[in-house]
């Protein structure tokens, strides 16, 4: 197992609000009208393990909730509007 090569720096970077817009064009009108009011939207960069864990447990050490999440907080609170609405 090892991590995928880094992502290069910034992890997140303030894209055009026409970017987000472009993205979710298809969502209808209610979902534009709030996507509208992000003035800065973020792009995150994701990370993962490769190949995936085969289990999440190792003797008496078991990982969960966050930690096997394949969502971080930051990419939910700031990439995953598609996961709220």
């Amino acid at each position: 197992m090892h991590l995928r090569p880094e992502c290069p720096a910034p992890w997140a970077q303030v894209v055009p609000q026409s970017e987000l817009l472009d993205k979710y064009q298809d969502w209808g009108t209610d979902a534009l009208k709030i996507l509208k009011h992000v003035k800065e939207p973020n792009r995150w960069s994701m990370h993962m393990l490769h190949p995936p864990l085969e289990s999440y447990y190792r003797g008496n050490v078991v990982l969960v909730g966050d930690a096997v999440s394949g969502i971080s907080l930051a990419c939910l609170l700031s990439g995953g509007i598609e996961l709220a609405i």
